[in-house]
C-alpha cells in the first residue's frame, strides 16, 4: 500500500509567500499533502487550537524562516516558533530551511524592529542545531532542498501516513500480519529463542532495520526481487560499499530472512532467490610454516604476547572465543580448555608449551579479573576482540613474513598441522567448532576432557 504523506509548513507569510507557494506545489507534485494555516478560513476554533490539532496529524514539519519573525502570540513569541516548538516536543520529524543571512533581499523583506530582529537571531540559532538544517536563497534552491531532505527522510524515517480507504477493506489481524516490522520482530525473537550468537543477532537485526526503513511502510506481499534489487543498490550508493564480499553478505542476510518466512509458511516463495548472486573472488587464507611461525614467537616481547600467540596456535580458536576465555576454563590437569559458545560448548587441546607460557603469563599479572586475557593498565577489564586483533597485527609488524599476520591465519595453521599429523577432517572440524555440511559420511564428533587424548592419539 503506498503511503501519502501529510506535510505542515511553516513560515512567516506575507516575506515568504513565494517561497511557501513553491514549496507547496513541489510537495503536490510529490503526490503527498502539504498543509498550512493560510489553507484554513476563520471558525469557532481558537487559531492556536486548530494549528496544534494540524501539526498532530502531519507527518512531518517544514520550517522556512525567512528575515522576519512573525506575529506575536499572547505569549510574546511568534506563531512560527511556537508551532516549530510544538512540533519538536510531540515528535514530529523537523526538517528546518532557514534563509542564507547574507542573502539580498528588499527592504519590506527584513525585520525592522530591533527586539524582534534579536528574537529572530535567538530562532535562527535554536533550529541551526536541528539535525536537518539546510540553508537556501533562491526558491529554486529552496524547493530542490526541500525535495532531496524530504526524500531521504521517507527512506530513513517513515512515518504512519495515510492510505485509500478502499484499500483498507483487511481486518486487523491481516493487516497486521502483512507488516513487514511484525515478521522482522518475530524472526529475530525465534533466533534469539534458538541460541543465535548475540553479536549475529545484532548484525541481523541492524541489516533488517535498514531494509524496514528502505522499504518505507510496504507490506509483505509487496516485496519483490525488483525491491531486492533496489535495496541492495540502495546500499551500495548510499554507505559506499564497494566490496562485493559485503554486498553478498547484505543479500545472504536478506535471503535468510526471507527463507525463514517460507519455512514458517507465512509466504510460498522467496524473492530473493531471483536475485543474482554476486561473484566474490574466493581469498585464500595462507597457513603459516614453521620457520615463519619461530619469527613470530620471537617477537613477542611480553608474556602476554607469548601467550596469546601460543594459544592461537595451540586451540585454532576464533578471536571472540579467545576473548572469552575464563581462567576457570582451564583445565590444567587434562591439558584442555573449555569453549563456551550460545549453540554448543566443546574442548580443545592446551599444548605444554601453550601452558608454560600461560602460567608465565598469569604469574605476572597484578589483577583479579576473571577473564585469561586482559589490559595491561589500570582499571584491568577484558580485553576486546579488537584488542587482540590489535596486539596481533603489533607482533606481525615486527617480523618479516610477508603474509598477513591476522587470527585467521593462527586458525588455518593449527587445522593444517592437525591434518598433517593425520587427523581425520571431521575430527580437524569439530576441533574448531564447525561440521562441514556438505559431507553427509562423516558426523560432528563431541570432544571431552574424556575422549579428547584417545582421539588425538595423545599419550595418556
Amino acid at each position: 500500500m503506498e503511503k501519502k504523506y501529510q506535510i505542515f509548513i511553516s513560515s512567516t507569510y506575507k516575506d515568504l509567500i513565494d517561497a511557501r507557494t513553491k514549496v507547496t506545489e513541489t510537495i503536490l507534485s510529490m503526490y503527498h499533502f502539504p498543509i498550512g494555516m493560510e489553507m484554513f478560513s476563520a471558525g469557532d476554533d481558537d487559531q492556536w487550537t486548530v494549528i496544534k490539532k494540524t501539526i498532530d496529524n502531519s507527518d512531518y514539519y517544514v520550517l522556512i524562516i525567512g528575515h522576519r519573525y512573525g506575529s506575536l502570540t499572547e505569549e510574546g513569541i511568534s506563531y512560527t516558533e511556537k508551532e516549530y516548538d510544538y512540533a519538536r516536543e510531540k515528535g514530529i520529524p523537523v526538517l528546518a530551511f532557514i534563509r542564507d543571512r547574507e542573502a539580498s533581499t528588499k527592504p519590506s523583506e527584513r525585520e525592522k524592529n530591533p527586539d524582534l530582529q534579536d528574537r529572530l537571531d535567538a530562532f535562527v540559532d535554536k533550529a541551526m542545531r536541528s539535525k536537518m538544517c539546510n540553508f537556501w536563497n533562491t526558491e529554486e534552491e529552496l524547493t530542490a532542498k526541500v525535495t532531496v531532505a524530504l526524500m531521504k527522510e521517507f527512506i530513513n524515517n517513515p512515518r504512519m501516513g495515510w492510505v485509500r480507504a478502499d484499500l483498507l477493506n483487511l481486518d486487523s489481524k491481516i493487516i497486521k500480519e502483512t507488516r513487514l516490522e511484525y515478521h522482522i520482530n518475530n524472526y529475530l525473537d525465534d533466533k534469539e529463542r534458538q541460541g543465535l550468537n548475540k553479536k549475529t543477532l545484532y548484525l541481523y537485526k541492524l541489516e533488517l532495520d535498514l531494509f524496514l526503513e528502505f522499504s518505507n511502510g510496504k507490506s509483505l506481499l509487496e516485496v519483490d526481487s525488483q525491491h531486492i534489487k533496489n535495496y541492495l543498490k540502495y546500499r551500495e550508493d548510499n554507505f559506499k560499499i564497494n566490496a562485493k564480499s559485503t554486498l553478498e553478505t547484505i543479500r545472504i542476510n536478506i535471503k535468510i530472512f526471507f527463507d525463514w518466512l517460507v519455512e514458517e509458511k507465512i509466504i510460498e516463495s522467496n524473492p530473493v532467490r531471483k536475485v543474482k548472486s554476486y561473484i566474490v573472488e574466493e581469498v585464500v587464507i595462507e597457513a603459516l610454516n614453521m620457520e615463519e611461525i619461530k619469527e613470530i614467537l620471537d617477537a613477542c616481547e611480553t608474556p602476554r604476547d607469548r601467550a596469546l600467540i601460543e594459544i592461537l596456535l595451540s586451540t585454532g580458536c576464533k578471536l571472540g572465543e579467545i576473548e572469552n576465555i575464563r581462567i576457570n576454563n582451564i583445565d590444567w590437569v587434562n591439558n584442555t580448555i573449555l569453549i563456551a559458545t550460545p549453540n554448543r560448548n566443546r574442548v580443545v587441546l592446551l599444548t605444554e608449551e601453550a601452558k608454560k607460557y600461560l602460567k608465565i603469563y598469569l604469574e605476572n599479572r597484578e589483577d583479579k579479573t576473571d577473564f585469561l586475557f586482559v589490559t595491561e593498565r589500570k582499571p584491568y577489564r577484558k580485553l576486546s576482540s579488537r584488542g587482540i586483533q590489535r596486539e596481533i597485527s603489533n607482533i606481525g609488524s615486527k617480523t618479516k613474513v610477508g603474509k598477513k599476520i591476522s587470527p585467521r591465519i593462527f586458525r588455518h595453521t593449527f587445522a593444517k598441522t592437525m591434518l598433517e599429523k593425520g587427523t581425520p577432517m571431521h575430527i580437524v572440524q569439530s576441533l574448531l567448532g564447525h561440521k562441514d555440511y556438505r559431507s553427509t559420511s562423516e558426523t560432528y564428533v563431541k570432544i571431552t576432557n574424556d575422549n579428547i587424548k584417545s582421539i588425538l592419539n595423545l599419550e595418556t
